[in-house]
Order: C-alpha cells, then structure tokens, then sequence
C-alpha cells in the first residue's frame, strides 16, 4: 500500500533535496529519504527497495550529480519496474537519462519553490488524497454542557494540590498530534471571552504544565478555558500517562509541521465552535517551532503570549492579526 512520496537524489545536492523534502511535507505528505528512512544496522539496499515499494510517487532530483550516483540508477529501475509514478525536477541543465525522457518532468529554472510547487499541483492530481496530512474533528462538542459530560472524557490529576481536570478530545491528527478542551469538571465552554492555549511539546520534570498554566489564571483570577495541544509523545504512550515524554525529533520534519498545522486546525475549531479571536499563549518546546507556530497564527487571531520563569508565568509580547 502506497504510504509516502519517495525522494531520490544525489547526496552532492543533500542541501537542494532538503528544501525539496520540508516544501512537501509542509503541504502535507510524508516523504521517504535516506537520511530518515535508513537507521544504524538496517541494510541500505533493503530499506531502499521497500521505501520504493511503498511509494505512492517517486521524485528524482536531477542533476549532475544524480546522473553519477549509482544508487540513484538503481530508484529509478525499481520504480520503472514497478510502474510507479515517477517524475525529475532538474535543478541544473544535465540532458536527462533516457528512461527519464518519456516523464513529464519539471524543466530547470532560477525558482526552485516555483519548481516543486508544480509537482505538488500533480501530486493533487495522481495521488491519493488519504495520503495528506489530515486534522479530523473528534466529535461533536456540547457547548450547553458541562466537560465531565461530554461523550468522551479523560482526567488529569495532580495530587499535591487537589487538582482534579477534565479533558475532552477536540481536534485529531492522522500523524502524531491532539488536542483536547481542558477545565474543571463542572465548567461549561459555551462563550468565553478568552482562551488558554497550552502548547506542549517538552515535559517538565514530574507534571504536565497544564497544571501550571491552571495556577497562573486562577491566582489571576480569572476563568480557565483551555485548549491543551499535545506534541508527539514518545513510544507511543497516552498523554495522559505519568512517565509520558513529549518530544520533537530534529530528524523528523514532518512532526514540526504536524505540530504547526494541527495548532491552525484547534484555533480554527475554536473559532467557529465559540467565536473566540483573542487566545492567552503558553507553550513548552524548541524555540524554532514556536516561531513556524507564531507565524501560521498572526494570520487570524490576537495571541497574548507568555514567557515561563521559574516563579511563574508572565505576559510578555502580543501578536496582532496581518
């Protein structure tokens, strides 16, 4: 069954295939390449033939460079004998191969962007749409009633300090993210003025900063209406687990755009649900998500963003909408 696109390329042009790679992931398919498909031990042919096996398309970065690698010869042959789609971008003006001169291929310019935008116009076209990146409503939620209500719910606990909170599933990624409405057990979500938004992707030692975040607006009297949105969580555990970790790996793009689009997807719901368009911001992760989040957000909403220190949390910069 077909499950990724499969990059082909030179390792002379890693720099130029890397950009190929995060522009097509960013528009929501996962990709299969060397530098992430193939782990220490595994046999590089092996992982190879199977990474192309699964292919819903192969690409070929087409280049000098790609034309002297062998192992990019051997992609090509086993996705012509698998009849797989396949297509170039050349990224310099290298004659192509004849068994690459009867595909349609994206021609050689000065606009690389421009370039992988045309295969990802194709993509659209010849490949599955179940193989995007896709954020799916959980289930209905009933504003009218309170979250320990709900169809479906789950708690977390924090023990020293009698805090007792519901979560209910909101938003669902088809990769590795969720996000849940988060309050006390008898709180109603109907019309909040604000929201608390608690984006989490690191774990500090022993609990959740959702109890954190909790504190702060309770010690600032204020009601608490949260969107808990969680990161990957390592080993597959439930994130509501104790010893659960939460973490991006700098290895796996697609999990920092996962992150990034599933964030756009709970702010949308939340819009449209209660007709929210200012959030209260806490996030807990790499500094270099927060910025590929900020800059997706600063498109629809007003964000009060807030910095965490080791008293406390403390407002520090807004987002405007453009």
């Amino acid at each position: 069954m077909a499950k990724h696109i499969f990059i082909s390329y030179s390792h002379k042009d890693s720099d130029i295939a890397e950009c190929i790679v995060h522009q097509i992931i960013a528009a929501g398919y996962t990709v299969w390449q060397d530098v992430y498909g193939i782990q220490p031990f595994d046999r590089w042919e092996y992982e190879i033939k199977n990474g192309v096996d699964e292919a819903a398309a192969v690409i070929v970065v087409w280049s000098a460079n790609s034309g002297d690698s062998m192992w990019v010869k051997k992609e090509r042959a086993m996705a012509l004998e698998k009849n797989i789609l396949m297509t170039a971008i050349q990224i310099d003006k290298t004659p192509l191969p004849p068994d690459l001169e009867g595909i349609q291929t994206v021609a050689h310019r000065n606009n690389l962007i421009e370039q992988v935008e045309v295969v990802i116009a194709a993509l659209r076209t010849f490949v599955p749409n179940s193989l995007l990146r896709q954020y799916d409503t959980v289930l209905p939620f009933d504003a009218k009633k309170a979250l320990v209500q709900q169809t479906e719910i789950n708690r977390l606990t924090k023990a020293s300090g009698n805090v007792d909170l519901v979560c209910v599933p909101y938003v669902s990624s088809n990769r590795f993210c969720k996000t849940f409405l988060i309050g006390e057990p008898t709180a109603v979500i109907s019309a909040p003025m604000m929201m608390q938004v608690i984006l989490q992707c690191q774990k500090p030692a022993g609990e959740h900063i959702v109890f954190d975040v909790y504190k702060h607006i309770i010690d600032h009297k204020l009601p608490f209406a949260g969107l808990w949105i969680t990161g990957p969580v390592a080993n597959n555990k439930s994130p509501f687990d104790d010893s659960a970790s939460f973490t991006v790996d700098r290895g796996n793009p697609e999990q920092w755009y996962d992150i990034v689009g599933i964030t756009e997807a709970a702010f949308k719901r939340a819009k449209r649900d209660f007709g929210i368009t200012r959030f209260q911001f806490f996030f807990a992760g790499p500094a270099a998500l927060l910025l590929g989040v900020g800059n997706t957000l600063r498109k629809f909403w007003t964000i009060d963003t807030y910095h965490r220190e080791k008293d406390g949390y403390f407002h520090v910069i807004n987002i405007f909408p453009e």
